[in-house]
């Protein structure tokens, strides 16, 4: 039985946003776990970043912010699992900046403001960045950023739903004051999001 309001049905929806001043964007989103998941059941996605533009590399944290509704976080793998640009790299959450992310549209890609689509009704939110900052201009235009993500259907909900995943990717450069962890504003640049469900079967 689904909680939420927020329904995406059907419908896969991605936005891409370039941006002034971040490194990698999602370009591909692939299910390749189960398609349908029966109760308690676990799939994986696996997310692809890629280099935006000469124009627009720097060196900052990977950040990838993960809204679930229905679904319940199983694990987040190391980022750049193919080594493209330093890794595989190292993880960590990171509280302050999933709060400051979700909050007076700090993090809006392509029109899609995080803080509306929490305000929908998203039940479980996840932040994963890296533990160094990343150089986008080491890797290629055509290489990877890979992360996969492991998520599993929530328990007690009707076999006739959905459930549904935003996505956000992000870089936050911790240049604001000294390098003190603490994000500030005018840090955090959102460079795009993706959204989608998964049907559920008994």
């Amino acid at each position: 039985m689904g909680k939420g309001k927020f329904r995406l049905v059907a419908l896969v929806v991605a936005a891409f946003a370039l941006v002034a001043s971040a490194c990698f964007q999602i370009r591909v989103i692939a299910l390749i776990g189960d398609k349908a998941l029966s109760e308690g059941a676990t799939t994986q996605y696996k997310i692809d970043l890629y280099r935006i533009s000469t124009t627009n590399d720097s060196t900052s944290y990977v950040v990838m912010m993960v809204g679930l509704q229905d679904l319940d976080f199983v694990s987040f793998s190391s980022f750049d699992l193919k080594g493209n640009f330093g890794g595989p790299l190292a993880i960590t959450a990171h509280s302050a900046l999933l709060t400051y992310m979700r909050a007076d549209d700090h993090c809006s890609a392509n029109g899609i403001s995080a803080t509306d689509v929490d305000a929908a009704s998203f039940e479980e939110w996840a932040l994963r960045r890296t533990t160094v900052e990343v150089d986008s201009s080491s890797g290629g235009f055509s290489q990877r950023f890979r992360i996969k993500l492991n998520v599993k259907r929530e328990l007690g909900n009707d076999d006739d739903a959905r459930g549904s995943i935003v996505v956000f990717s992000a870089a936050w450069d911790d240049f604001v004051g000294p390098m003190d962890g603490i994000v500030d504003d005018g840090e955090v640049e959102c460079t795009s999001v993706y959204m989608a469900s998964i049907p559920f079967k008994p």
